[in-house]
């Protein structure tokens, strides 16, 4: 998915620079304009999420760390929108 998108939707512009090889580590809401820009000046672009979905904070989910003291190393850690309503 993050690689048609940033394919289709990120046409890079004309310019001078040298392109280069870009990774951009997260597709949540600057990874995503990060990799947007890169590719409008002429650089190849991979995006790397660990999650299923792109969107990072921005998608909402109702699960809470089951260590809220983030005492536990081994905790499942939830990164999430506070607000169901922000979808």
């Amino acid at each position: 998915i993050i690689e048609n998108l940033v394919k289709s939707q990120m046409a890079p512009s004309s310019s001078s620079i040298k392109s280069r090889h870009v990774a951009v580590i997260g597709a949540g809401a600057a990874g995503l304009v990060a990799a947007r820009e890169l590719r409008r000046e002429g650089h190849s672009v991979v995006v790397f999420e660990r999650q299923k979905q792109i969107g990072g904070t921005w998608i909402y989910t109702d699960h809470v760390e089951p260590d809220p003291l983030s005492v536990d190393p081994t905790r499942i850690v939830v990164h999430s929108s506070v607000y169901g309503s922000l979808r």
